[in-house]
């Protein structure tokens, strides 16, 4: 899950709450907005013009994300080194990054060896984007998923996954678009949608007060304003590395055969170089013999068909 924080007027707990619920994959959204307003329960009728995400820098999204860290005792993740690998295990967040960039600079890494359900985007990409830059090798132990299969896996100049382990995708910092055109309306509404209900529950079952209606405006405006800025970041890594944005969330697409009530999506290995995914190579068997079935059922994954 994707945490985020904000600074606006908000009750700290209630901040907390909506930024540890910002980025949840919905798996789907409907609704019948016209693009200018829109009914979001909680909320009522809101104008277009009532989300105006301001502009938050990628300096800013990181200060917050750091904060929301420490408020919440994030977990480090195991991270040690020895003969040119380093290993990885556990959440993709701060510590993490913190930890491989040390490394990075003591150490001749040559290899990033992965087992992790993901975590934090923005975190992802900061660890994709020292991989690539360092020319590792990726290499997934057990389980690569969300954020560790959008970010670190294509990153790598090499991608090998071991007997048994899974590369496993279930959306992106750009799923709320891709979600919003598929069901006709704007990201925002998608977005709002998604939050809001989690936010108003959350903050129902910690016993705080409701925010009063504008409070809860500024709260998700702010956080739809670093969910703009993890689109760009996006936008910006997969250019970067040569990988098409679309490896991330084209489980989200009708074509893809995925199931939306899913857990996600896997590919079979020859469809990972329609998205520039190259260099893959699995150590279980043939390639006929990924995705393991047992991983794929523990993750609740599909394979997408790749229409090429």
């Amino acid at each position: 899950m994707n945490r985020d924080c904000n600074t606006v007027s908000m009750t700290a707990p209630a901040l907390l709450l909506a930024a540890a619920l910002l980025s949840a994959t919905a798996r789907a959204g409907d609704g019948d907005g016209d693009g200018d307003s829109f009914s979001i329960p909680g909320l009522g009728l809101v104008r277009a013009e009532e989300i105006a995400a301001p502009t938050v820098s990628e300096d800013q999204l990181e200060r917050d994300l750091r904060a929301l860290d420490i408020a919440f005792g994030a977990p480090k993740p195991a991270v040690t080194f020895a003969g040119g690998v380093a290993s990885y295990t556990g959440e993709v967040n701060a510590a993490g990054f913190d930890a491989l960039s040390a490394l990075a600079e003591s150490e001749a890494v040559q290899t990033l060896s992965v087992d992790s359900l993901g975590g934090e985007v923005f975190w992802g990409m900061k660890i994709g984007e020292l991989v690539f830059a360092r020319g590792w090798d990726v290499r997934v132990r057990g389980i690569c998923f969300s954020s560790c299969a959008n970010y670190l896996f294509p990153a790598g100049k090499r991608k090998i996954i071991a007997a048994g382990g899974i590369v496993g995708w279930h959306g992106s910092a750009r799923q709320d678009a891709v979600l919003a055109a598929r069901a006709g309306i704007s990201e925002a509404e998608e977005f709002l949608r998604k939050i809001v209900p989690a936010m108003l529950a959350g903050i129902a079952d910690s016993g705080q007060p409701a925010p009063r209606r504008a409070e809860m405006l500024a709260g998700v405006s702010a956080e739809f304003g670093r969910h703009q800025t993890r689109r760009r970041m996006e936008e910006a890594f997969f250019a970067r590395i040569g990988v098409a944005a679309d490896s991330a969330v084209y489980g989200l697409r009708p074509e893809s055969g995925v199931p939306q009530n899913a857990g996600g999506w896997t590919y079979r290995l020859a469809d990972l170089a329609a998205f520039g995914i190259t260099d893959v190579e699995y150590l279980g068997g043939n390639d006929g013999d990924y995705p393991p079935p047992d991983k794929r059922a523990f993750l609740g994954l599909t394979i997408a068909t790749v229409k090429r």
